[in-house]
C-alpha cells in the first residue's frame, strides 16, 4: 500500500543534559518531542499515542520514548533475541547520511535489547534466509546501554548509542544523520499496531529516505 505523504523533516536534538538518572514521564509536551503517528494511511488512523526525542554528545546519541497503554511486555530475555515476534518493543533507527548502512537498535518494556547493524543488502539478506541475524547482530561490547520501566499507564526507555557505533569518531553540530523512533504495540489482541516518528509512505520502517533529518543544536 502507498500513498503521499508528508516530507522528512528537521528533528531540533539538544545536548543531552548532565542529569538524565529519571525516566521521562507523560504528558510529553514541547518542541523537543516528536508523536508517533502513522503516515503510511491516508487518513491517517491514530494508534494508542506515543512520543519520542533524541539528545546528542560528543560521543553518541540518546534516544528516548514514552509509549501510552497496557499491558506491556515482551518474551525476550537475552541480547539479541528477535524481539519483534515477542511482544512491545520501541525501535531506533539511525544513519549517517549520504551512507546506504545505517543501525536498528530495540528496547523492550524488561529492558532487553536487539542491536543490529545493516549493511547494503543486509535486510534482503535476511529476508530471504541467505543469512542469520546473527550476521548482522552488534554483541555486548558494541557499548550500547538502555533502561526501561513499566508504569501505571505507560512504559518509557532510554538507549545511548555511541558514536563508534555510527562509524564516527565523534558527533558535533555539523554532523549529518537521520534518524527514525518506531513502535510495535502488541497489546492487547494478536496483530501488533505500528507507529512512527517518521513519515513513512509504506508500513515499512526500513525507509531511510523517509526519516527525519536530526539537527544537532549547539550547546
Amino acid at each position: 500500500m502507498t500513498s503521499a505523504g508528508p516530507s522528512p523533516a528537521a528533528w531540533p536534538v539538544r545536548p543531552a543534559p548532565p542529569d538524565q538518572s529519571a525516566l521521562p514521564i507523560p504528558p510529553a509536551a514541547g518542541t523537543t518531542w516528536r508523536p508517533l503517528q502513522q503516515n503510511w494511511q491516508r487518513p491517517a488512523n491514530e494508534s494508542r499515542p506515543g512520543w519520542a526525542r533524541i539528545f546528542w554528545r560528543a560521543d553518541g546519541l540518546v534516544f528516548e520514548w514514552i509509549f501510552l497503554g497496557v499491558p506491556a511486555g515482551n518474551r525476550a530475555r537475552r541480547l539479541n533475541e528477535p524481539t519483534w515476534e515477542l511482544g512491545d518493543v520501541g525501535e531506533a533507527f539511525v544513519q549517517v547520511d549520504g551512507r546506504t548502512d545505517y543501525g536498528e537498535f530495540h528496547v523492550t518494556p524488561e529492558n532487553q535489547r536487539l542491536q543490529v547493524w545493516w549493511p547494503a543488502g543486509g535486510l534482503a539478506e535476511l529476508r530471504a534466509g541467505a543469512a542469520p541475524l546473527e550476521r548482522f547482530s552488534l554483541g555486548p561490547d558494541a557499548g550500547l546501554t538502555s533502561s526501561a520501566v513499566v508504569r501505571g499507564d505507560h512504559w518509557a526507555a532510554r538507549l545511548s548509542v555511541p558514536a563508534r557505533v555510527l562509524g564516527l569518531d565523534r558527533l558535533g553540530p555539523d554532523t549529518i544523520l537521520r534518524a527514525a523512533v518506531c513502535r510495535y504495540d502488541c497489546g492487547p489482541g494478536a496483530t501488533a499496531v505500528n507507529s512512527s516518528t517518521a513519515p513513512l509512505r509504506e508500513l515499512s520502517f526500513h525507509r531511510p529516505a523517509e526519516w527525519d533529518l536530526l539537527t544537532l543544536l549547539p550547546a
